[in-house]
């Protein structure tokens, strides 16, 4: 009866498991069922999504080259493990939808939980900032503009948000900024990126009111300067 008991709990404690994926818990279950079997070895993961990445090895910073954070994100659509979303499109053919991330994984303490700014194991704190809407977690101060419907890089006091751009200014450029409709909702014809969600900055060329990738701009201009570099008027951040 009492090993009977003690079977049930190990098993038990295979299932409640988090470091364990669910074959790895099925062969270890087999094998509590199978005594003849020679012992279990040592506690083994099928990747390497559970090692702690960094945003900068030097200093001890966990994160990836993105986001400085404490976690890791489960992508709902493909179940993997990554340190970011940008990390999981670089290595996916598919885009991750940030609002729909659900579970984080603690690089301390290595347990997969539910998205939180805390760990819900060992209380480390995920990250400075966290957004439960975008399920961003970053160091670097953010803010989330409900009107944009995402979280823009830099302090919300610096910002305001143009609703004929659609588009978040710096604050010291509200009155003075080429006010254009919704401006951000297009590709850079440079590197054809999306400018709304880009995590670049961005310049607006005033003199044919189109908007630019600024570190592509500014090394246009100065590498090989366009006919319309004068042109470049105070950048704005997004």
């Amino acid at each position: 009866m009492c090993n009977m008991i003690n079977l049930r709990k190990r098993v038990l404690e295979i299932h409640q498991d988090d470091l364990l994926c669910s074959k790895e818990k099925s062969r270890r279950i087999q094998q509590l069922l199978a005594p003849h079997h020679s012992p279990l070895p040592p506690l083994q993961h099928e990747s390497t999504e559970y090692v702690q990445s960094y945003h900068d090895k030097e200093t001890n910073k966990l994160g990836c080259k993105h986001y400085a954070r404490n976690v890791k994100i489960q992508a709902d659509c493909c179940q993997k493990i990554f340190p970011c979303r940008h990390c999981h499109d670089e290595e996916s053919d598919h885009a991750l939808i940030r609002s729909e991330i659900k579970t984080m994984l603690c690089m301390i303490c290595k347990r997969l939980q539910p998205a939180a700014q805390d760990c819900m194991h060992c209380k480390t704190r995920a990250s400075k900032y966290y957004c439960s809407t975008c399920h961003l977690w970053t160091d670097a101060p953010s803010y989330h503009c409900d009107a944009c419907g995402l979280c823009r890089a830099g302090q919300r006091t610096d910002f305001s948000h143009c609703d004929r751009c659609n588009a978040c200014i710096r604050v010291d450029a509200k009155d003075s900024h080429p006010c254009l409709d919704r401006s951000l909702e297009s590709d850079c014809p440079i590197c054809i990126q999306d400018l709304f969600t880009s995590t670049t900055p961005v310049i607006i060329m005033v003199q044919n009111a189109v908007m630019l990738c600024i570190r592509l701009v500014v090394k246009t201009i100065y590498v090989q300067p366009p006919t319309n570099a004068r042109s470049a008027r105070n950048p704005s951040e997004t």
